[in-house]
C-alpha cells in the first residue's frame, strides 16, 4: 500500500495485507471529520503510479514544480532549483552571469542540471535571448538519457533551426522547434514558422500531453500559440524515466544534414510543471510581466531644443532637428 499527499509519495506498507473481494454493507465518509470533502474517487484493479498521481494533483497545483532563476546569479556558481531545493544547475566552461541571466558563448558554454525522474504530461517555460542565429540547429534545452543517443535519447529538446533566408541569403531565417522522443527512437517534432530574432528576448512555453490515445505538443511564443501537433499515443509520448542528460545550451549529438551548434545568447530562467498542461490563459498570465514596451520617448514637458532619451533602453536619443526629430 502506498500513500500520496499533495502529489508526493509519503508512505509505503508491504506486509502482505490487501483488501478482500466481497460485498461491503457500510460505506462511510467523514464519521468523525470536522471539515469539507471536495470529492472521492475509486479505481478497481488498477494501481495508480507516480505519473498518474502527479497528473491528478496538477489541477490543484498550478505553481511550477521546478524553477531555475539565472537572473543575478554569480558567475561560476551553480543555481539550485528554488522549489525542490536539491536539483543543481551547474555552469560548464565559463558562462557569464548578469542581472538579465546567464550568457552562453555559442562555443562550448552550457548548463548541466542534475538527473531526476519525470515524464508524461509536461509544461516548460523559458525566457531567452539569442545573440547570434547561425545556419544550424541550436538547442536551448535538452533533457534525455545518455545511453539512448542512438534512439533519440528518450527525451525532450527545444531548439532553433537556422537557415539562409530565401530572399536575403545573408540573413538567417529562424524556426522554433520542439521534439519529444520515445525510448524506441520515434520522434515527434513540432515547428513554428514564427521564430527567434537576434538580440530580442523571447518568452517560450512548450506543453506535451497524452489524452484519448493521442500525444499533443504545443508551442507558445510571446503569449501566442504558434504551433500544435498531434500523433497517435504509444509512439511519441514523453516517457516517465530517469533523465541523466539535462543540458541548457548544449547539443546532445551532431547528426543529420543540418549540423548542431551551441546556444549563443542569454537564458533568464527555466520553469517546469509535471502532470500539468498549461492552457492559453495560463500562458497569457506568464507572459504578461514581459509584455511591455521596449522603447519610450516621452515628449510631454520636454525642454525646447534638448534631446529626449528613451526612458526604457536608456541610450537612444530623439534629437530635435529643424522641424522633425532624428532618432
Amino acid at each position: 500500500m502506498k500513500i500520496y499527499k499533495n502529489g508526493v509519495l509519503v508512505g509505503t506498507k508491504t506486509d502482505g495485507h490487501e483488501p478482500s473481494i466481497l460485498t461491503r454493507a457500510n460505506h462511510v465518509l467523514g464519521a468523525s471529520l470536522d471539515g469539507t470533502i471536495g470529492y472521492f474517487k475509486i479505481w478497481h484493479n488498477r494501481e495508480l503510479q507516480q505519473p498518474d498521481v502527479t497528473e491528478l494533483y496538477a489541477t490543484h497545483n498550478i505553481a511550477p514544480h521546478h524553477f531555475w532563476d539565472f537572473r543575478g546569479c554569480t558567475t561560476g556558481e551553480p543555481v539550485v532549483d528554488s522549489i525542490t531545493g536539491d536539483l543543481v544547475a551547474s555552469p560548464m566552461h565559463g558562462p557569464i552571469c548578469s542581472p538579465s541571466g546567464v550568457a552562453l558563448d555559442g562555443s562550448d558554454d552550457y548548463i548541466n542540471i542534475d538527473s531526476w525522474t519525470w515524464g508524461s504530461t509536461t509544461s516548460i517555460e523559458m525566457y531567452v535571448k539569442y545573440d547570434n542565429l547561425d545556419d544550424a540547429k541550436s538547442p536551448i534545452a535538452h533533457f534525455g538519457v545518455a545511453s539512448l543517443h542512438s534512439v533519440c535519447s528518450s527525451g525532450f529538446t527545444l531548439y532553433n533551426i537556422g537557415s539562409p533566408d530565401t530572399e536575403y541569403p545573408e540573413k538567417i531565417s529562424s524556426t522554433i522547434a520542439a521534439a519529444t522522443c520515445s525510448s524506441t527512437g520515434d520522434n515527434m517534432v513540432s515547428e513554428a514558422s514564427s521564430g527567434f530574432e537576434s538580440s530580442s528576448w523571447t518568452h517560450i512555453v512548450i506543453t506535451t500531453r497524452e489524452f484519448n490515445s493521442d500525444t499533443f505538443n504545443t508551442i507558445y511564443k510571446n503569449g501566442m500559440k504558434v504551433a500544435e501537433d498531434t500523433r497517435p499515443f504509444g509512439q511519441w509520448e514523453l516517457q516517465y524515466t530517469q533523465r541523466d542528460e539535462n543540458f541548457l545550451g548544449r547539443p546532445s549529438w551532431s547528426t543529420g544534414s543540418t549540423p548542431w551548434s551551441y546556444f549563443d545568447g542569454t537564458i533568464a530562467y527555466v520553469k517546469m510543471w509535471h502532470g500539468v498542461e498549461l492552457l492559453q490563459s495560463d500562458v497569457t498570465d506568464l507572459y504578461s510581466p514581459h509584455n511591455t514596451a521596449h522603447h519610450f520617448w516621452d515628449f510631454r514637458g520636454c525642454t525646447t531644443g534638448s534631446p529626449v532619451t528613451d526612458s526604457i533602453a536608456g541610450d537612444l536619443m530623439a534629437i530635435p532637428e529643424w522641424s522633425y526629430l532624428l532618432l
